[in-house]
């Protein structure tokens, strides 16, 4: 099977909260200055850019430490649901956190989200120490 599209969702509120906890969480960890996270949701083309973590500090290292670990957290504990849509006509939903290879069958699987949003974002103005 081919994939067409992904579709993203999310309950924005309680994603923008586990967002500002992995960016807490990153900053007890590495010194760092500022801290951008945005995962777009909707319909994404195959390709089209969908999560992006950019984290400033006054070393390369902790920063590029902070952003894997930003990813990496992101996919396992954010609330926001990916529906891979393949030619075959099938879907499939994929939730935060499940094991590899885990998927809902379709929609009605995964209960719907209220978000009607286009993106969830934790955007970091420089935070005073």
């Amino acid at each position: 099977r081919r994939t067409l599209a992904l579709d993203y969702d999310a309950h924005a509120p309680m994603a923008q909260a586990k967002l500002e906890q992995l960016e807490a969480e990153a900053r007890e960890k590495w010194p760092l200055d500022r801290v951008s996270i945005v995962h777009r949701l909707g319909h994404m083309a195959v390709g089209e850019v969908s999560v992006a973590v950019a984290v400033s500090s006054p070393h390369r290292q902790p920063a590029f430490e902070a952003a894997k670990y930003l990813i990496d957290r992101l996919k396992q504990v954010v609330p926001i649901w990916k529906r891979e849509n393949w030619s075959d006509g099938t879907s499939e939903w994929v939730h935060p956190g499940m094991e590899e290879g885990a998927t809902f069958s379709d929609s009605t699987d995964l209960p719907s989200s209220p978000c009607h949003t286009n993106k969830v974002r934790q955007n970091d103005a420089r935070k005073a120490r």
